[in-house]
């Protein structure tokens, strides 16, 4: 019985080839794409194709693109091992050909702080949400036929305790850990909104179709990117792209709750009415030869409190701007370039309209008169990626301008029923925390779709990283912010005559008379991780929070020291 047993796994699992098809999805933050942009710019290329995420097939045209041979033997140990990620083999192959790969993730962390009584809050920690692991995670996927992969994870660990005004003793209190158990925190905590990574992806050569829940993110930026960021958790989506040597286009649409339903939705018994979609495109140019990327993007913010879907949206090749419904739609337009001088150095910028004013709206001296001002960002950068012997050194040295209501549009008018179309999504997200702390058992997380800190803020930042390429990786940064008051929300259109600059100290509608100072931010942090093992990986991380004028008031600097540390089991 035994022999028959074992002999029909045998049958069952082939160990010895296990194909995998080219249509794998990377996700946004994989090393695979990080190692990419190391080997193209220290080359003398433009970075590679920022519009993530990407199938296996369009980054081996990338790789197979460059020669394959180099003199540099540090920049041959780089190209090997992106070739040797790509290639990696599926775990099991049945019989029939049926290709998965099964890890399991074992992930405890401790967050450390010093300052609990100013830093209360999720947004207050830079490891925050969306940056801690979960303690356990299990992820499933699958290579199937020639032409589809499928993608899931399941995962175990806390959700985000988005509840308005209570403390979160997860964010709170000096020592946490991700661990329920140790930490004493009731499971009501634990998350039940898994998965975040799901999926089904097809393609062939050149092109690749994907949808489900993952994390989409175009553009080169460090400290985020101005048109599309991938700012949440995981986004909702559907995304088609084609792709060649010097072109690529892409399409994609993510879907959100609106925000009527938002409002009104504080548990699992209010109907969810109501659609609201982020639909965008984007077309990249590669010239002169190949030190030149171009990317030109446009999208729209779509919603209906009614639920009717205006299917002319859903050109892939409109001009959005032309469609001019105000009040269900707004749009934007970006362009983002970057150049590599010589090699090993990138220059790169992005600039974001949102709205211009090109006169289509009337100016008067009447005070009462609202108009709409020029809601516009920018971001100016430069890479240096330098192969060495121990690894890959890179600097980067980002600066990022945004306008007071860039992403904003007006509240919810009671008169026209009307919810003003803003660049902000959200993620229902169920609390089982809800009712034993009186809060509710539906909250929603609520993110902007394009630059992490919003509109109204000017931004600079120096990064420096020593990446070994097998087990080891090291990095600092040195950050500053200064935000104005403009961060969620705009009561009005601004008022006429009333024009206003980042960062912004009064509401320019006349409505809420809110007003404040600029908070200013420093942070200065290190971190890095090392593989003990293959399957076993440990990582820390320090960042130092200096703010000025904190929520916006006259305020004295308030400082904290925040810690976290992790291990990382994988098989």
């Amino acid at each position: 019985m035994k022999k028959r047993v074992f002999a029909a796994v045998i049958f069952l699992f082939s160990i010895f080839d296990f194909f995998a098809n080219d249509q794998k999805i990377w996700h946004v933050d994989s090393e695979v794409y990080k190692f990419m942009n190391y080997l193209y710019v220290s080359q003398g290329h433009a970075m590679p194709n920022s519009a993530g995420p990407w199938s296996t097939d369009e980054l081996k045209r990338m790789l197979y693109n460059l020669p394959y041979e180099y003199e540099d033997e540090n920049v041959q140990v780089l190209y090997d091992k992106i070739d040797s990620i790509l290639n990696e083999p599926a775990g099991f192959s049945t019989s029939d050909g049926l290709d998965f790969t099964v890890h399991g993730i074992i992930n405890p962390e401790v967050y450390v702080h010093t300052n609990k009584e100013d830093f209360t809050e999720e947004d207050d920690w830079f490891y925050d949400f969306e940056k801690r692991q979960k303690l356990l995670n299990a992820e499933a996927q699958l290579w199937i036929s020639n032409n589809f992969y499928g993608y899931l994870d399941v995962d175990f660990g806390y959700s985000s305790y988005a509840f308005d005004g209570i403390p979160s003793p997860l964010y709170q209190n000096t020592v946490v850990c991700n661990v329920p158990m140790i930490t004493g925190q009731s499971f009501s905590y634990v998350s039940s909104n898994f998965p975040t990574r799901s999926f089904i992806s097809a393609g062939g050569e050149h092109w690749n179709f994907s949808a489900g829940r993952d994390i989409l993110r175009w553009g080169n930026g460090e400290t985020g990117n101005l048109f599309l960021g991938g700012t949440q958790i995981y986004d909702n989506n559907m995304r088609f792209s084609f792709f060649y040597n010097s072109f690529k286009f892409s399409f994609a649409s993510i879907f959100y709750p609106h925000p009527g339903t938002v409002e009104n939705s504080d548990n699992q018994d209010s109907t969810v009415d109501g659609v609201a979609l982020f639909l965008a495109h984007r077309t990249d140019f590669r010239f002169f030869k190949d030190k030149i990327n171009l990317g030109l993007s446009e999208a729209i913010m779509f919603q209906s409190a009614s639920n009717t879907l205006d299917f002319r949206v859903f050109n892939p090749m409109v001009i959005y701007h032309s469609l001019y419904i105000r009040g269900n739609a707004n749009s934007m337009f970006s362009a983002d370039l970057n150049y590599s001088v010589i090699p090993g150095l990138n220059f790169y910028g992005q600039i974001l309209v949102d709205d211009l004013d090109v006169g289509e709206t009337n100016h008067k001296s009447d005070e009462n008169t609202k108009w709409r001002p020029n809601k516009m960002g920018y971001m100016l950068g430069s890479k240096y990626m330098l192969p060495l012997e121990i690894g890959v050194l890179k600097l980067s040295l980002e600066g990022v301008y945004t306008d007071p209501c860039l992403y904003l549009r007006e509240k919810y008018n009671a008169k026209t029923q009307q919810y003003g179309v803003s660049f902000y999504g959200t993620l229902r997200e169920f609390q089982n925390a809800g009712s034993s702390v009186g809060g509710n058992s539906v909250s929603y997380l609520r993110n902007c779709v394009g630059y992490v800190y919003g509109g109204d803020s000017i931004v600079g930042d120096l990064k420096i990283s020593l990446d070994s390429l097998e087990n080891w990786r090291m990095g600092f940064e040195f950050f500053y912010m200064a935000h104005g008051i403009m961060y969620n929300d705009l009561d009005e259109d601004w008022i006429t005559g009333k024009g206003a600059s980042s960062p912004s100290t009064y509401d320019q509608t006349g409505i809420s008379n809110k007003s404040g100072v600029p908070e200013h931010f420093f942070r200065i942090s290190a971190a890095g991780d090392y593989d003990i093992l293959k399957w076993l990986n440990v990582d820390c991380g320090i960042d130092n929070w200096l703010i000025l004028n904190k929520n916006n008031q006259p305020n004295p600097i308030v400082y904290d020291l925040q810690l976290h540390a992790g291990v990382k089991i994988k098989k």
